[in-house]
């Protein structure tokens, strides 16, 4: 009597029905899968700052003052112009260099500190250095102290905030750059630090696409097998062979939608109208 009871019970509403998932399931799968993103976000970001592939990175200029860059460039740089007399000069004595490789961006803002409206510029110049890392948008960044430009001699490490370091207790050393022609000197950058600024769009934006790169390569196997075990007449669950019912026989799971469209009307009537033999 169990074996004869098992099929007609999958065959009633019991079983599309335990096949379903809930609302509250689903928004607890969401934001699983939005905490995963923001987990791996954050390594993401980290392993891109502690990499940091210096000897590829390739250079490129600004030659106005990006957004992101007047949040680090001091307040005194900003109001002092080359000369208020002068239209033609720009509106800040700043310069925006950067050089990026894959998940890490180095940016150095060039300016000059304490001369006043309409002075001549000297030779040396104050920089800062911002170290910007995630992927694919720059999501932690942090910055230096305002220094001198150290070309030509021996660099100053940096000291940067807020950033984390996994070399604490040693004395950091400078970075040693392949690239003899790059567009900073990023000797003064640290080894072995993790910015920890957020920038929140980006963070916002990373956590969605990790999320989402997260539940393709976990869901996006098992819809592929379940859409070849469809088209070969099979359950996509249990891969048992489908009847003429609106549900799996074995495990009581609803067939999609497309498959009870071929049967016509979508009924297991239909179905077997279809089938009826000749004569």
């Amino acid at each position: 009597m169990r074996i004869g009871i098992g099929p007609l019970v999958s065959l009633g509403h019991v079983g599309p029905h335990r096949m379903k998932r809930s609302p509250l399931k689903l928004a607890m799968m969401i934001l699983a899968y939005l905490a995963a993103g923001a987990v791996v976000n954050l390594l993401v970001a980290a392993g891109c700052a502690l990499w940091m592939p210096l000897s590829s990175l390739t250079d490129t200029h600004y030659s106005s003052v990006p957004s992101f860059a007047k949040r680090w460039t001091p307040q005194e740089w900003l109001d002092n112009p080359l000369d208020w007399r002068v239209r033609k000069w720009p509106q800040w004595d700043v310069e925006v260099r950067e050089v990026h490789a894959l998940g890490v961006r180095c940016t150095e803002i060039k300016g000059r500190l304490y001369l006043p409206p309409g002075a001549t510029p000297g030779v040396g110049h104050d920089t800062v250095l911002v170290v910007r890392a995630g992927w694919p948008f720059s999501c932690l960044e942090a910055a230096s102290e305002p220094a001198p430009d150290a070309w030509g001699g021996i660099p100053l490490v940096r000291v940067f905030s807020p950033m984390f370091s996994i070399s604490r207790g040693t004395q950091p050393k400078p970075r040693t750059v392949l690239d003899r022609d790059i567009l900073i000197d990023l000797r003064a950058v640290p080894a072995g630090i993790v910015p920890l600024s957020p920038v929140w769009p980006a963070l916002i934006a990373n956590t969605f696409v990790w999320a989402l790169i997260l539940a393709a390569l976990v869901h996006g196997p098992r819809l592929v097998r379940g859409e070849f075990r469809m088209r070969r007449g099979c359950c996509r669950s249990c891969a048992y062979p489908i009847g003429i019912a609106d549900c799996c026989t074995e495990c009581g799971r609803e067939l999609p939608g497309w498959v009870l469209k071929l049967r016509g009307d979508g009924s297991p009537r239909a179905a077997m109208s279809e089938h009826k033999p000749e004569g």
